[in-house]
């Protein structure tokens, strides 16, 4: 981790929670909400033993994405799960100002 930022009356969670959610989208290349879907929806055994291989540095919630480089995934960064849509817009904006781009999925 390079920087953590709580606000102010902020829970004491987000330091712990933020760093699993961005190294599940690297781990998966993908949002983290794609492992919250699996848990949710489809394979609840999967998620709970790749958490567990892990060592529990997963997350299977919504906020982790990935940043790309030129077509390669170069890191992840986590937004709030609660964060409105402005706040996801200021980071997708600050991930475009570095020169990289945010994806779903990188190629």
């Amino acid at each position: 981790m390079i920087v953590a930022k709580r606000q102010d009356g902020a829970t004491l969670l987000p330091p712990d929670t933020a760093p699993a959610k961005a190294w599940t989208a690297l781990s998966l290349s993908s949002l983290s909400r794609a492992l919250g879907a699996m848990a949710e929806n489809r394979r609840p055994a999967f998620v709970n033993n790749m958490i567990r291989i892990s060592e529990g540095r997963m997350a299977p919630a919504p906020g982790g994405l990935t940043v790309v480089r030129d077509g390669v995934i170069a890191g992840a960064v986590s937004v709030k799960r609660q964060a409105t849509r402005q706040r996801q817009a200021l980071v997708m904006e600050g991930i475009g100002a570095a020169g990289l781009v945010w994806e779903e999925v990188a190629s």
